[in-house]
């Protein structure tokens, strides 16, 4: 089966009354959310096998292959402008083709759907952006808040100024080395490993003894503190993470509600297309009816007014056959018979 040809051949007129077809199913479905087209391919398919042209051997299949090869050529009006495209169908002043105007007549009823979808796109990236984006700053806050390290260097540094004698000698006493140890302990942070509790130990060299060996006494209420402001943090951290799935949630909601009503819009507008172009024939099958109406008195009319001539005529005969029997009589021609008998059409009247 051949779809080529110039406008009046066989293969442009399937051509053209696939197209057609599909266009005849609501837009809604053709462009917006139907996933599965089989069954819109499949009706079209059964409906034009019934014209002649078709004559029952159109499949599915290629239905479906002529509609796509129809999108790939509407998509490109939409992305190139219709401006080039009727510049290009018109060929230099020629008019369009019936099928240059479906197609930008389905451009047309596409565009909408196609710039809604893109729309959509673009907000739910923009909004997985935001939400990464928000997600990341907190956990780089909770991951300083945590994760803050403790500077020793600094610390011993401030602990030798404090000790360290007037003349600038480096020696010190026992007890001032003790006092040293005391105040690095205790600005270390809780649960270091130099905060630990003492550990007998038998390998200790000569000249050390174990009283060196002690460090500040471990303090479990500093330690239960830093627990908690750590739970704290953690649950502030979760409550974010919770508000932004709520946050998240609500929003795709309200997308798809949106989506919804959109939807539900385009389908009320093409029922009130389609039942307005219903009453638009519904009103021309009348007007025709009335026409036919009139044409039928028109005709009755006629064949009364032929009725009535063709008794004009007879009753004239009549009258003519009486004034020549009288003639050959040699008897005058009574009064009455001088005026014929006439139906107002000038036409046919005999003096």
């Amino acid at each position: 089966m051949s779809f080529k040809g110039l406008p009046g051949q066989d293969g442009f007129k399937r051509l053209v009354m696939i197209v057609t077809a599909m266009m005849g199913i609501p837009a809604s479905k053709l462009f917006g959310t139907c996933k599965d087209k089989r069954n819109l391919y499949r009706d079209a398919t059964d409906a034009l096998n019934g014209d002649p042209l078709f004559a029952g051997a159109l499949k599915s299949n290629t239905t479906r292959d002529k509609w796509h090869n129809t999108m790939t050529i509407v998509d490109s009006i939409i992305d190139g402008g219709e401006e080039q495209f009727i510049k290009r169908a018109q060929n230099g002043g020629n008019a369009m083709n019936e099928l240059d105007k479906l197609y930008l007549e389905i451009a047309r009823i596409k565009r909408p759907f196609v710039q809604r979808a893109a729309d959509a796109k673009a907000k739910k990236n923009a909004e997985k952006q935001d939400s990464t984006e928000r997600l990341q700053c907190v956990m780089k806050t909770v991951e300083k808040r945590t994760n803050a390290s403790f500077d020793f260097t600094t610390a011993v540094d401030d602990v030798m100024d404090e000790i360290r004698p007037v003349d600038g000698s480096s020696t010190s006493s026992p007890a001032s080395q003790s006092g040293v140890q005391q105040q690095l302990n205790a600005n270390e942070p809780e649960g270091s490993p130099e905060n630990a509790p003492d550990e007998p130990s038998s390998s200790l060299g000569r000249g050390h003894n174990k009283g060196s060996q002690k460090r500040a006494k471990y303090n479990p209420g500093l330690h239960l503190d830093r627990k908690k402001e750590e739970d704290k943090l953690t649950d502030s951290f979760y409550n974010v993470i919770d508000a932004l799935h709520k946050t998240t949630g609500e929003m795709t909601r309200s997308n798809a509600q949106e989506q919804d009503q959109q939807e539900r819009k385009e389908r009320i507008r093409m029922l009130e297309a389609e039942r307005e172009l219903e009453q638009q024939k519904t009103r021309t099958i009348e007007a025709e009816k009335d026409l036919e109406k009139q044409r039928t008195c028109k005709l009755e009319a006629h064949k009364d007014l032929e009725k009535q001539r063709s008794a004009t005529f007879q009753q004239q005969l009549e009258v003519l056959k009486m004034m020549a029997l009288c003639a050959d009589k040699g008897m005058p021609v009574p009064p009455n018979l001088m005026t014929m008998p006439t139906t107002g059409d000038t036409s046919n009247e005999m003096l």
